[in-house]
């Protein structure tokens, strides 16, 4: 018969057993995580290279994109993929965070509105309100010239803003 302690070292032995297999199989998926994710960004990268190069020669990056059934944007994100590829493959983590957002393998963290593809003219005014909502207002305030310059420039999009509420 077996006693208490054997049957408590057994269990304690299956336990640790399982827990390792669990980690092992961790470490699996996430080295072929990257594997996958490192060709995803390479391939972005492949992407963006080639409508740059389609830019400078004229080619209807529009159309090409249409074909592809991709939005610019997303064309965009492959050009900044293919222009930041060397800090990317650096492995420094906040280019690759980058890249990771750019292709889509992370969530934006700044959107907070339902996922749509913004018309391109208010591409600028989401940027505009995400860098106020950051750390644009309070470099505004401090600043004088900045303040009177913003409040100037922003004056046709807060009467537009008025005009569309009524």
């Amino acid at each position: 018969m077996q006693t208490s302690k054997e049957i408590s070292t057994q269990s304690w032995a299956k336990t640790a057993n399982t827990f390792v297999a669990l980690v092992d199989k961790f470490h699996e998926k996430r080295d072929e995580t990257l594997r996958l994710a490192g060709e995803t960004l390479g391939i972005a990268a492949q992407a963006g290279r080639f409508i740059i190069n389609a830019r400078k020669s004229g080619t209807d990056v529009a159309r090409l994109c249409k074909e592809a059934d991709i939005t610019d944007e997303q064309s965009k994100r492959f050009e900044r993929v293919a222009n930041h590829q060397e800090k990317i493959e650096s492995g420094e983590s906040s280019s690759v965070r980058q890249g990771f957002l750019w292709v889509g393998l992370l969530p934006d963290p700044i959107t907070t509105s339902e996922p749509s593809e913004p018309k391109p003219f208010l591409t600028k005014v989401i940027q505009v309100s995400q860098w106020l909502a950051s750390r644009g207002l309070r470099r505004i305030k401090q600043e004088d010239d900045l303040r009177k310059q913003f409040l100037r420039e922003a004056k046709p999009i807060v009467e537009a803003y008025e005009e569309l509420s009524r």
